[in-house]
């Protein structure tokens, strides 16, 4: 994949290795946990930073769907597709009725790549039509179960989202889904069939979570890919003997290649193999979205200076500064990224030609948070400054002044609380400059 701009690091979900177990159905694969009881919640996903594509920058590859397991479909032309997508945006969920309409508007269809294939559109499931919901920054905006086609929050950890060789298509295909369809397996793979099982994602709002691939060409399909039974009584209408839906996890490896669309809305959609490509959502690309409530700002903010001698033209003193701000919610709860209080003095000394400052400024630890918010520590930033005034008797001297300035001296770690970025990004250290 390619490298330089177009890479960042994002967050990703995957299956802890402590719960692979050796699959007693399968010799010599892996499974997670065992099929009736496989792990699911936090304890399953283990978060790792991974090197992730931005398939919008410059430079970056082009989506391949047989050749990197995805690829991205226009979808602007179909006029009742995007109608309805509208509808279901607005509404915040799916119903039946609009879940029909979206159906047959793909039902036949030909979808054209930019990886540069067409798809023709043979058939849409009666199943597995959901909607996802998720808030900035892995903010759940979702209950705690699913119900039916919503209520479905974000996809937690890499996952594939059927097993060729499992329920329900062993069922539903008579044992036959393997050499119908396209896909790479742990137990094998098929890349003669014109047929692929695909899932098509369509993101109805500018994205907060962006999906992510994985390069399949990077995936070792024995060593990181393991069987997972799914239950889906709480979405899905099945039989008793198709009621766990065989699905693949997988494990973590550096080595691994993952890609995302930083820009996306329903006028263009994901494809992707739904027997094989590993996908999840990211966590890296935050954003912050603001309500407006009441709330009670009370504070106190105040600067000032002395002159404590007099030599002719020139004077010395000192300096001294002070300012503090609490913000409450009306509602209860503290308002965010409010600074701490600081409190600073000085010394100063100044005549034609020469001056100095020598002072300090102290920031006190913040931890009057809201949520989603972290503790910023204390700090002391110490500066000084020697300036000097060139003779207004040299020729054009008058306008040029040398000085000495010196910042942060005592090299204190500075994190600005008010900062998005303050966890990641410290103020610059010791640092002494000549301007």
């Amino acid at each position: 994949m390619g490298t330089g701009e177009a890479t960042i690091d994002v967050t990703l979900g995957f299956m802890p290795p402590s719960h692979a177990i050796a699959d007693p159905e399968h010799p010599g694969l892996r499974r997670a946990g065992p099929r009736a009881g496989a792990p699911y919640g936090g304890e399953s996903v283990e978060r790792h930073r991974c090197a992730g594509t931005d398939l919008c920058r410059d430079g970056s590859p082009a989506p391949d769907l047989l050749g990197l397991g995805f690829d991205v479909v226009d979808l602007s032309p179909l006029d009742q597709l995007q109608a309805a997508f509208a509808r279901v945006a607005a509404a915040g969920r799916v119903d039946e009725a609009e879940a029909s309409t979206i159906r047959a508007g793909l039902d036949g269809s030909t979808l054209r790549g930019s990886g540069g294939i067409t798809l023709q559109v043979l058939h849409v499931a009666d199943e597995g039509f959901i909607m996802r919901r998720c808030g900035p920054n892995g903010l759940s905006v979702v209950g705690p179960r699913s119900t039916g086609m919503n209520g479905h929050g974000q996809a937690t950890s890499i996952h594939a989202d059927q097993d060729v060789f499992g329920t329900p298509l062993t069922q539903l295909m008579d044992g036959r889904a393997p050499e119908l369809f396209r896909h790479d397996s742990p137990d094998g793979t098929n890349h003669d069939a014109g047929l692929m099982l695909v899932n098509l994602w369509v993101p109805l709002h500018q994205i907060t979570q962006p999906l992510v691939l994985g390069d399949k060409r990077t995936i070792d399909r024995r060593r990181h890919q393991l069987r997972y039974g799914l239950a889906t009584s709480s979405f899905l209408e099945r039989d008793d003997d198709m009621a766990i839906n065989d699905i693949w996890t997988f494990l973590h490896d550096p080595g691994q290649r993952w890609c995302f669309r930083s820009a996306m809305d329903h006028r263009r959609a994901w494809v992707f193999d739904t027997l094989s490509t590993p996908h999840g959502a990211g966590t890296e690309l935050e954003q912050v979205f603001f309500t407006q409530e009441d709330a009670t700002f009370r504070g106190f903010e105040t600067s000032g200076s002395v002159t404590l001698a007099r030599f002719g033209a020139a004077r010395a003193g000192v300096t001294g500064q002070f300012d503090m701000v609490r913000a409450e919610l009306d509602a209860g709860g503290n308002v965010p990224r409010i600074p701490p209080m600081r409190a600073g003095a000085g010394i100063f000394y100044e005549d034609v030609q020469f001056s100095g400052r020598l002072g300090f400024l102290h920031a006190f630890e913040q931890d009057r948070l809201s949520p989603n918010e972290t503790e910023t520590g204390s700090y002391t930033d110490l500066k000084a400054e020697l300036r000097y005034r060139l003779p207004e008797d040299l020729p054009g001297a008058s306008a040029y002044e040398i000085a000495i300035v010196g910042e942060n001296l005592l090299n204190h770690d500075i994190r600005t609380h008010s900062s998005f970025k303050k966890n990641d990004v410290l103020q610059p250290g010791r640092n002494v400059r000549l301007v």
